[in-house]
């Protein structure tokens, strides 16, 4: 995550599959000059039961609740738009 604004608070959650190359999910708050932002980014894996469990610790980060904005972007890995994983 990239900002030309501070910011002030960090965590990388680790969603990593034994075996399978390294991922994450990385979050940050950034101050700007509208108040605080909160950013998302991550990249889930290529086999689907990977990207399942992936998604589900994605989902449980975004289920709490706050009144800061929030912008979530990255690589979901997910070819099919109809999939299950990315309409829960």
């Amino acid at each position: 995550i990239l900002s030309r604004f501070p910011v002030i608070r960090t965590q990388i959650v680790d969603v990593s599959t034994a075996g399978r190359e390294p991922r994450n999910i990385q979050e940050a708050f950034v101050k700007t000059d509208e108040g605080l932002l909160h950013v998302i980014n991550t990249h889930k894996g290529l086999r689907r039961g990977e990207r399942g469990f992936q998604l589900a610790q994605l989902c449980a980060l975004l289920e709490e609740k706050s009144e800061v904005p929030l912008v979530v972007g990255g690589d979901m890995n997910e070819w099919q738009t109809s999939s299950r994983a990315l309409h829960q």
